[in-house]
């Protein structure tokens, strides 16, 4: 289970850091939000429904047991969602195993309390209603449990396929689904379940189909553990866990997408079952082998600013998705390039350019906060695990790469004594050790890219210039000649007070003219890589 990579540090970009804000849970799996920014979060195998307050010094509270559960490595209480409608519905909807019927179901819980005090745990559970009953546990295995509401306000649940892949194919069955649920005329009391009419939404692709079809919004998974909404236009990220050959990611933005397993693992093919195959398969946007040891892909979410965050990512970062690996910590951000999603362009001090971060490990699920910040659950094991969240913390500027030397030695940039790249600040980096005036003009570039220039990638070696052994670090998009005092040279850059520049990154470095050392008559300092807070 690559047990012993848990001892890698965790490594994220410049400026963001991973917090625990509420340690020694007993498993926590899945987790939501109240309106009032409160944390609801569930543990697998004790049932337990808690609830964490961000802003109330992260006091936990527990507000009750879901009863009845059959617990193993992938069966118990395994998602939760908050209904849109709180408080006036103060409803919670738990996905889970129920030993007596020996099935998974969708219950939902009467919430009492505190319902809009964002700093209160007392809040109880009270009776449940069974929505939905009768969802496939023949095998202690591929239970999925993800549950999120949709902009439109249906419920969508994913179910894993039981090990019965073919079942994934037959769209009245609930094995490796994606359902699709109208909630909001249950009534408030009574114990369900509903008719199958009442809880059908409009659009769903096989309305007038037997039996479980009508609930069923995509055909084709083997274990879509988790997924997430876009919530500014509905699509559906669903993070499937491959068999032999490969985890997959894909997007779902119309009703009656057939994710292809098992005829298809990822883009491979797998295995036949009877009929033909299924012509409909979307190709994911993002896979991921599946190694000699376990690897389960976790689906994160995409990033959308909302509403005066205390921790906004940044408007750089609007509109990205970003998955982990549960086994390694490795987390990818992808962004839409245009019909098609590729990794987004790195960032200062992120792992590598490819990997957002790395060593976060153990997320079983997680969403982005209504602060801006992403909160996790870290399931260690079903006795440990804590809730997390990644936020940004504050502007940065770090020194990077290296310089060449020149007649006079070799000049060193790096950020002024207490100087910040703060919104409405004025930033500075300061060029030492350079040749006394009036030798030495110094040239500060600043660029946004740091990957490529004009085309041509980045870092680029300067011998193709007249420049040997000298490196460009950044894009020049910008140049600027700089003051000198002696042997020292200031970059000075106002900063707009502007939020739209939250997060932005940008890149300097400072050309030295060395008439005579080389062909081009120059070396250049190294870099600094900043990103304004």
């Amino acid at each position: 289970m690559a047990l012993a990579s848990a001892g890698n540090a965790q490594i994220l970009p410049h400026g963001f850091v991973v917090e625990t804000l509420a340690p020694n849970q007993v498993g926590p799996t899945s987790l939501d939000f109240l309106p009032d920014g409160r944390v609801i979060f569930v543990e697998q195998n004790t049932g337990a429904v808690k609830v964490l307050c961000p802003t109330g010094g992260n006091a936990v509270g527990t507000l009750g047991q879901v009863p009845g559960l059959v617990v193993s490595y992938s069966r118990g209480l395994l998602g939760v969602a908050v209904d849109p409608q709180w408080p006036s519905r103060p409803f919670l909807y738990c996905y889970h195993t129920n030993a007596a019927a020996a099935d998974l179901r969708i219950s939902r819980f009467t919430v009492t309390g505190d319902l809009g005090t964002p700093t209160s745990t007392n809040l109880q559970l009270g009776p449940a209603y069974t929505v939905l009953a009768g969802l496939p546990d023949v095998t202690p295995l591929h239970e999925s449990g993800c549950l999120r509401f949709s902009p439109d306000g249906t419920l969508l649940c994913s179910v894993g396929d039981d090990t019965n892949a073919c079942a994934a194919q037959n769209v009245t069955v609930g094995n490796g689904k994606l359902l699709r649920l109208k909630v909001d005329l249950l009534p408030f009391n009574g114990s369900g379940p509903p008719t199958l009419a009442l809880i059908t939404p409009p659009g769903n692709p096989f309305p007038g189909s037997a039996g479980l079809a009508p609930l069923v919004y995509a055909t084709g998974m083997r274990n879509p553990f988790r997924f997430h909404v876009d919530s500014a236009n509905g699509a559906i990220f669903v993070s499937d866990v491959g068999e032999l050959q490969k985890d997959e990611i894909n997007r779902i933005d119309a009703p009656g997408y057939n994710l292809g397993w098992p005829w298809l693992e990822g883009d491979v093919p797998y295995t036949t079952c009877s009929g033909s195959a299924p012509s409909n398969t979307l190709v994911p946007i993002a896979m991921q082998p599946v190694g000699p040891q376990f690897t389960a892909l976790i689906s994160l979410g995409v990033y959308r600013t909302p509403n005066n965050p205390t921790w906004p990512f940044g408007a750089s970062y609007e509109g990205d998705y970003f998955y982990t690996e549960h086994f390694s910590g490795r987390i990818w951000r992808l962004r839409d390039q245009g019909g098609w999603w590729d990794i987004a362009p790195p960032v200062p001090g992120q792992f590598s350019s490819t990997l957002w971060g790395s060593g976060v490990f153990w997320i079983v699920d997680a969403k982005f906060g209504r602060d801006g910040a992403l909160y996790l659950c870290e399931r260690v094991s079903s006795t440990s695990g804590s809730v997390r969240r990644i936020r940004p913390t504050g502007a940065t500027a770090v020194a990077v790469g290296q310089g060449c030397g020149g007649s006079f030695g070799t000049a060193t940039m790096a950020p002024a004594a207490g100087s910040l790249p703060t919104l409405g600040s004025t930033f500075q980096t300061v060029v030492s050790n350079l040749p006394l005036p009036p030798a030495g003009l110094s040239v500060g570039v600043m660029g946004f890219s740091k990957t490529t220039w004009g085309g041509i990638p980045l870092p680029l070696d300067l011998g193709v210039l007249g420049m040997p052994g000298c490196t460009a670090w950044a894009a020049p998009e910008g140049l600027a000649v700089l003051p000198r005092v002696g042997t020292t040279a200031t970059f000075t850059l106002p900063l707009p007070n502007g939020t739209g520049l939250i997060g932005q990154d940008f890149y300097l470095q400072t050309l030295v003219l060395d008439i005579g050392w080389n062909p081009f008559g120059g070396v250049v300092t190294n870099a600094v890589e900043c990103v304004i807070r």
